[in-house]
């Protein structure tokens, strides 16, 4: 029969399944699903409506596939309760009708968010190639996928962040072939990756990412070249949050994609914690935050307005130079530009430095737009 065994941290409380050796549910401590007095705990983590769950094991061949999706496995420890120093394991370990042992061993640690595991595979009766490890998510619609919104399957390959919204998916999948780093699911707040260890990330790996139209789901699978060797992976299961990510490992910190401007979005939300941390307040740090950044530009802003100023000021005169010469457009740029130097005006120069200001302004966005920090923050 199926057993659930019940590991609880600081940080998480997640229940695993003897069926697969999977992980059913997680729920994050210290991220209530809602502001209401009576939330529960956000379950980041939860069986779909066929029953998938993540971390399925596959091993594949050139002509054959298994899986240990449906094996009854037989746990070894548990139920674990750890404080911040503690580490524990559970072990799976399972066998199916013709022999092929799958061992599964959890690894966990009491305080962050990431969670070692190790894969030992047996006794197979084909010749394998590759082995996979597999995070399922089922498709949502309203709030979790938007214009403002990420939510989706995503990976980074080498130094490329692969990510496909949910909301623009057909039935299909996307490959992102090459050295791989971590694979998972994300949405603008928190990640479920999957990253392999050492050597086990080889240039001709793969991550694939799926849709299965049938069902609804969607599929993140990790895919490493594979002769027989135990394969270790590290799991992250948590906030996009920089250092709670540095901790388990620096690469999924590219979870918090800013875009092209992340070199200006990555230091305005450092400041704007600290800023936090000094008013207890994000919507005042968010104030405080504008005013430094448009205080900062007020010489360029200031040069942009006396700029377009003096444009407006001989305004009169352009037009009257348009009806003169409005047969001569060679003397009409000429004493457009004649007039422009009599009075010292750059037509440029209103537009210079607010194109200068641009990519700050676009980074703030940015930052504000997919902190974790802001999330469910109140104003007053």
């Amino acid at each position: 029969p199926e057993r659930e065994i019940t590991v609880e941290t600081e940080a998480y409380r997640a229940v695993f399944t003897s069926l697969g050796g999977r992980l059913k549910s997680l729920r994050l401590k210290q991220y209530p699903e809602s502001l209401k007095p009576d939330s529960p705990l956000l379950e980041i983590v939860h069986a779909g409506p066929y029953g998938e769950i993540p971390f399925a094991v596959r091993v594949e061949g050139k002509d054959r596939t298994l899986t240990d999706a449906t094996l009854p496995y037989v746990i070894t420890g548990g139920p674990l309760f750890l404080l911040a120093e503690d580490q524990a394991s559970l072990i799976f370990s399972g066998a199916t009708e013709a022999g092929v042992h799958f061992t599964k061993t959890y690894s966990f640690s009491g305080e962050g968010y990431g969670i070692g595991l190790e894969v030992e595979v047996s006794n197979i009766p084909f010749q394998a190639s590759s082995l996979s490890l597999s995070w399922i998510e089922e498709s949502r619609s309203g709030s979790e996928s938007g214009y403002y919104s990420v939510y989706g399957p995503v990976a980074l390959i080498g130094r490329k962040f692969l990510y496909e919204s949910a909301s623009g998916w057909e039935a299909g999948e996307i490959y992102g072939p090459g050295n791989i780093r971590w694979a998972g699911f994300t949405n603008s707040y928190f990640l479920a990756g999957m990253m392999p260890l050492g050597d086990q990330r080889k240039e001709i790996g793969d991550a694939r990412l799926f849709f299965n139209e049938d069902n609804g789901m969607f599929e993140a699978r990790l895919s490493i070249p594979w002769s027989g060797e135990d394969v270790s992976y590290t799991l992250y299961l948590g906030p996009k949050e920089t250092s709670a990510l540095n901790a388990v490992d620096p690469a999924f910190d590219r979870a918090i994609d800013f875009g092209w401007a992340h070199f200006i979005a990555r230091p305005l939300v450092l400041l704007l914690r600290m800023l936090y941390s000094a008013t207890g307040n994000y919507g005042v740090a968010i104030i405080l935050l504008t005013i430094m950044v448009k205080l900062i530009f007020f010489p360029l802003s200031n040069k942009s307005f006396k700029s377009m100023s003096a444009m407006k000021k001989i305004q009169p005169q352009m037009e009257r130079l348009r009806e003169q010469y409005k047969d001569d457009k060679e003397k009409l740029n000429k004493e457009t530009m004649e007039l422009y130097r009599n009075n010292k005006v750059n037509p440029l120069g209103g537009c210079i430095p607010m194109l200068v200001q641009l990519p700050v302004f676009i980074g703030l966005y940015q930052g504000l737009l997919y902190a974790i920090e802001l999330r469910q923050a109140p104003f007053f």
